[in-house]
C-alpha cells in the first residue's frame, strides 16, 4: 500500500475510534502529499461538521466534492456537495451541488436527493436545464415504484424550468396532457405542464380526437361562450394562450432596426424558450474569464471594460448568460427575428440587465452605431 493509503486507512481508524485531533493530524499530512486527496478532504469535513465547525465543513466537503466529480466519481461527489450543502448553506454551497447534481443521472428515488433536485430547480441554484436532465431518473424511478405524475413535486419544478428530453418522460407526460382534455385532474399539475409545453414548442404529439376537441374548445373561446377556468389551462396545454402572443408581437414591433435587413424571416413564435438562469454571485473581467478557461494566453491587450456585440442573439440565453458574469461597458443584441429578440429582451428585463436589443443582419454589423 502506498504511503496515501496506509495515513488515510488510519484517519478512518482514529475517527472511528473517537480521536477526532488525531485524524485530523493524519488527514493533514495526507494532504501535504496529496493536496486534493477527496477521501481525506471528506473525513476533514466530518470532523469540522461534527466539532461545530461549519464554515470549515462547508469549505472541506466542498473541495471533496469538486476533485471527486474530476476523479470521476460521481456517488462521492454528491455525497460530498450534499454534506456542503447541510454544513453550511450558502449561494456557493448551493451552486455546487447545483453544478455536482446536474452532472450526474440517477436511478433511483432518494429523498434527500430528491428534495434538494426540487428546491435547485425551484430556487435556480444553477443551470436549470442539466438538473432537469439529472432529476429526469430520480421522477421514473417514483413512477416505476407506483408514483403519480399529477402529485410529484419535483416533476412539476420540472417542468416549469426546461424543456423534457427524456424520451420516457415525454411519452408520459403526452398521455397524462390526453387524460386532461378529457377527464379533467389536477389544474396545479396543468398548469405546470401547459408551461413545459409552451417551452418545448408543443412537441407533444396528438390524436386526431384531441385535436377535435381542442378545435371545439378554442371555438367557444373565440365565440364567447362558457369555458371553465380548468379549460382554459388545459387549452393552454395545446397552444400558447393569446394575450401572451398579443403581448410578445408588440414587444417585437416595438424593437428599433439597428443594421439594413434584406431577408427578414416571416415571424412566428420566439423559439427556442427558456426560464430562468443562475446570476453570477461576482462578476468577472473578460480577462478573468478567458484566462479560467485558456491558460496561459497573451490577454494584456484586452479592455477591462469591453463592449459585448451578440450577433445572432437568438432568444438570448448564452448571450445574457454571459452578460451577467461579466464586467463590460455595454451589450449590444441583433437578430433577424424580432419574435426572439423580444423574447430576449423580456428575459434581459427580468434579469435587471442593461442591454440594447434591435433587428439587424450580422453581415451588417459595421452599421451598428
Amino acid at each position: 500500500m502506498t504511503d496515501a493509503t496506509v495515513l488515510f486507512a488510519a484517519a478512518q481508524t482514529l475517527h472511528k475510534a473517537g480521536r477526532s485531533a488525531d485524524a485530523r493530524e493524519r488527514c493533514q499530512r495526507l494532504l501535504e502529499q496529496q493536496a486534493q486527496h477527496s477521501g481525506a478532504l471528506h473525513l476533514l469535513g466530518l470532523i469540522a461538521f461534527q466539532t461545530g465547525e461549519k464554515a470549515e465543513a462547508a469549505q472541506c466537503f466542498s473541495q471533496a466534492a469538486a476533485q471527486a466529480l474530476s476523479d470521476g466519481d460521481g456517488d462521492m461527489a454528491l455525497q460530498c456537495a450534499v454534506a456542503a450543502v447541510s454544513a453550511q448553506e450558502t449561494s456557493k454551497t448551493r451552486r455546487l451541488f447545483a453544478d455536482v447534481a446536474g452532472a450526474l443521472r440517477f436511478s433511483q428515488d432518494d429523498r434527500v436527493v430528491r428534495l434538494l433536485l426540487t428546491r435547485a430547480l425551484r430556487e435556480e441554484w444553477g443551470p436549470l436545464a442539466p438538473l432537469a436532465s439529472a432529476a429526469a431518473g430520480v421522477v421514473k424511478a417514483r413512477l416505476v415504484a407506483g408514483g403519480n405524475v399529477e402529485d410529484d413535486e419535483l416533476l412539476h419544478a420540472m417542468l416549469v424550468a426546461a424543456p423534457i428530453t427524456d424520451a420516457e418522460l415525454e411519452a408520459v407526460l403526452t398521455e397524462a396532457r390526453r387524460k386532461l382534455l378529457i377527464g379533467g385532474g389536477n389544474m396545479q399539475f396543468a398548469a405546470a405542464l401547459a408551461e413545459q409545453c409552451l417551452l418545448n414548442g408543443y412537441v407533444f404529439a396528438q390524436t386526431k380526437d384531441e385535436t377535435a376537441r381542442v378545435a371545439a374548445m378554442r371555438a367557444r373561446l373565440e365565440t364567447g361562450g362558457d369555458i371553465t377556468e380548468a379549460e382554459r389551462i388545459v387549452l393552454t396545454c395545446y397552444a400558447p394562450p393569446q394575450n401572451l402572443l398579443v403581448e410578445e408581437k408588440r414587444r417585437a414591433a416595438e424593437l428599433p432596426m439597428l443594421t439594413p435587413v434584406t431577408n427578414a424571416p416571416e415571424e412566428q413564435t420566439p423559439w427556442p424558450r427558456w426560464h430562468g438562469f443562475a446570476a453570477a454571485e461576482n462578476k468577472l473581467t473578460l480577462r478573468e474569464y478567458l484566462a479560467g478557461r485558456f491558460g496561459d494566453v497573451r490577454l494584456a491587450k484586452i479592455p477591462e471594460k469591453p463592449a459585448m456585440l451578440s450577433a445572432g442573439c437568438g432568444t438570448g440565453q448564452y448571450a445574457l448568460h454571459l452578460a451577467s458574469m461579466l464586467t463590460l461597458e455595454s451589450v449590444t443584441a441583433i437578430d433577424l427575428s424580432r419574435a426572439n429578440l423580444a423574447f430576449a429582451a423580456a428575459k434581459a428585463q427580468e434579469a435587471d440587465l442593461d442591454a440594447r436589443f434591435g433587428q439587424g443582419d450580422i453581415l451588417q454589423v459595421a452599421a451598428i452605431k
